[in-house]
């Protein structure tokens, strides 16, 4: 008969679980029907991206833009790498972006570059002192408004995870990389000698007009201790993840991301505003449901897909159990499994 306890135990966790999950979801979403954000997406295929005239996607941009209604309480954000160019170096798309943003504040996902600060320039990178006109790139999040065409963003967040080899650099990753790159094949020697510099850790993004928020981007999303980490308190109201998944393809790759970021949303009880170029853009509220899911907008060109939805912030929810605890979660778990197991071992 004990050995049936444990079988016994774990009917009964389990249906309490069940229980109390019903229960907790079964509560409307509260919502401020007076913020509302814009997620948007475009949905210029991968394959092209890079290809197609810069001007032609920013148009794009500026259309979907102009067709809602210019609220001034209204966020915009568009995804990571939303443009295929430096926005915070193109002047004439600054002028554009000001020009159609009106009194909204648009946040996106761009590259950005800046010159090594002249007290790092004789420092030894990979092997090599570093030039003065030494430039640095960094995945960014930029906050902007109508004047950012003349005084830059109100706001600034630096992708700290960065992908290896698709981020960062092989020279860093690799034993003697700069050294060796010689002898790579023509692709492995770019990523030697370029890549993106991390930022300087996880944050709370605070911008005017904008509720404070945790910045995300792309691969970030996979982490749960980002949004709860020390660095990034006091808590912030809401998350706002952009990311690129056209990368994916056409497999299972972007449901899966989207999976796992409704994850980071229910352990930290924050809402998320997620904006996917050609993924699943949505807002989900801090228990992980889906409040607003975006739709194709009319006249995409051929084979492009946009995602445009225009839905209320859910209110964060109070800190749920892992935020305030962390890992020891699964550590008491862990332990207490242990524990039933040596009980009920037999020899």
């Amino acid at each position: 008969s004990q050995r049936l306890v444990p079988a016994v135990l774990s009917v009964i966790l389990l249906a309490v679980g069940w229980s109390l999950g019903a229960q907790r979801l079964s509560q409307p979403t509260t919502l401020y029907q007076n913020d509302q954000v814009v997620l948007m997406d475009i949905g210029v295929p991968q394959d092209i991206k890079w290809s197609v005239s810069p001007d032609v996607v920013l148009r794009r941009y500026l259309e979907l833009l102009n067709e809602l209604p210019a609220n001034t309480d209204d966020i915009v954000i568009w995804p990571e790498g939303a443009l295929p160019f430096t926005v915070l170096q193109a002047p004439n798309a600054l002028d554009a972006i000001s020009a159609y943003v009106g009194d909204r504040r648009l946040i996106l996902g761009t590259p950005r570059r800046q010159p090594v600060p002249r007290s790092e320039a004789q420092l030894v990178i990979g092997g090599a002192p570093a030039r003065e006109d030494e430039i640095q790139y960094f995945n960014s999040l930029a906050v902007l408004t109508k004047d950012s065409n003349r005084s830059g963003p109100i706001a600034l967040y630096d992708k700290h995870r960065l992908v290896p080899f698709g981020e960062l650099p092989a020279a860093k990753i690799i034993p003697f990389g700069e050294a060796i790159s010689a002898i790579l094949p023509t692709a492995l020697q770019r990523l030697a000698k370029n890549g993106f510099e991390p930022g300087p850790g996880p944050a709370v993004v605070y911008a005017d007009g904008v509720a404070p928020f945790n910045g995300l981007i792309c691969y970030e999303g996979i982490y749960p201790n980002i949004p709860r980490s020390r660095e990034a308190r006091p808590r912030a109201e809401w998350m706002v993840l952009v990311t690129n998944d056209s990368w994916f393809g056409i497999g299972m790759g972007p449901a899966q991301h989207f999976a796992q970021n409704r994850y980071r949303a229910i352990e930290s009880g924050l809402p998320m505003a997620r904006v996917a170029s050609r993924g699943a853009t949505a807002m989900i509220d801090g228990m992980g449901r889906i409040v607003g899911r975006g739709e194709t907008a009319s006249g995409d060109p051929e084979g492009w897909r946009s995602s445009v939805v225009r839905a209320p912030r859910p209110e964060a929810l109070p800190p749920p159990p892992y935020f305030r605890l962390g890992d020891i979660v699964f550590a008491l778990t862990l332990l207490a499994f242990s524990v039933l197991a040596f009980l009920t071992w037999r020899r």
